[in-house]
């Protein structure tokens, strides 16, 4: 496995611009998942206050230091972003001492992010942006800051010069990005976490970036509120290899399948709840907005912290009439 280089940035408490509610926890797990799927990982965490603009080009810096041509190199930001307006040509990322009075001075400009991009001498570069959102259920996180709408076709394009670098991004450049109540990280951020903890590993454990954006993209989407996108340059590559064993034969697959279409048929929201409660969960957990994702993700919920025999068990006893494997 190739060692890994990481900036993990979360802001969610700004001085000028409206808080957020879930990018520290954004950060701090994208950090946590890397750290479990290599253990040639270095990374870089930093949030809130530590996350000024200097201390952000500083670990850049560090990063273009230290990520060789063998290694892979990694960007997450989670906090607001955008641009000024539709046609202005500059796009920021927003540290936490950004100011609407000098956007250029106090944000992280889409020219100095691509300089500090490109001093990166890895043949495997990804950068993951959940910006734009601010907190509450199907807020806007740019709502009342200066950043009025995202990265254009341009921005990305200037990101991903060279070879093997791919960069995913929460949403369209005329789309905000959301977060749903009661989630622990952004909508986004809660499909690439599932993807890189394994829901896409193939069956040597290996998880590929393609893998991840399909997932991502797959996910996102159910929720019929924005549309993440991918820019890439290179050939498709392995981003981690998660040790544990991904259950996806294809008769786990058919059972769940059969599960969900029972559980779908017998079970209201309410019920849902309770089931969620007996688990040691609550169904805010979980981030689709419909019953049928709900259920959805109740399923892959426990097949991920192994309660699958649970749900099983707590199913066939309140509803032991119920067929479902």
């Amino acid at each position: 496995m190739k060692r890994i280089f990481a900036l993990s940035v979360g802001i969610g408490t700004y001085a000028e611009l409206p808080n957020l509610k879930c990018p520290r926890n954004d950060a701090k797990d994208f950090v946590a998942v890397l750290q479990s799927g290599s253990d040639q990982t270095h990374v870089k965490l930093i949030t809130d206050k530590e996350a000024t603009k200097s201390s952000i080009i500083d670990e850049l810096k560090w990063l273009s230091n230290n990520a060789g041509p063998n290694d892979t190199a990694m960007l997450y930001f989670s906090g607001h972003g955008g641009r000024q307006s539709v046609s202005d040509d500059q796009a920021f990322l927003c540290p936490v001492n950004a100011s609407p009075l000098d956007s250029e001075l106090t944000c992280i400009t889409g020219q100095e992010l691509n300089l500090a991009l490109s001093a990166i001498r890895s043949e495997r570069l990804i950068v993951l942006l959940d910006t734009c959102y601010s907190g509450g259920m199907r807020e806007a996180r740019y709502r009342n800051t200066f950043i009025s709408s995202g990265l254009g076709k341009a921005d990305v394009n200037s990101m991903v010069d060279g070879t093997g670098r791919v960069i995913l991004a929460a949403s369209r450049p005329d789309q905000p990005a959301w977060e749903l109540h009661g989630m622990r990280n952004g909508l986004f951020t809660n499909y690439v976490l599932r993807a890189l903890r394994g829901e896409v590993a193939r069956t040597d454990g290996s998880i590929w970036v393609s893998d991840v954006f399909s997932f991502v993209s797959r996910g996102v989407r159910q929720h019929g509120c924005q549309s993440p996108f991918q820019r890439s340059v290179g050939e498709d590559f392995m981003v981690l290899n998660q040790r544990h064993q991904k259950p996806s034969l294809a008769r786990t697959e058919m059972d769940q399948r059969s599960l969900r279409r029972a559980m779908h048929r017998v079970y209201d929201r309410a019920e849902l709840s309770v089931l969620c409660r007996d688990l040691g969960f609550t169904i805010e957990d979980l981030p689709g907005r419909t019953l049928e994702t709900q259920i959805m993700d109740l399923i892959d919920h426990c097949q991920r912290h192994e309660l699958y025999e649970r749900l099983l068990a707590q199913v066939k006893e309140d509803r032991p009439n119920l067929a479902v494997v």
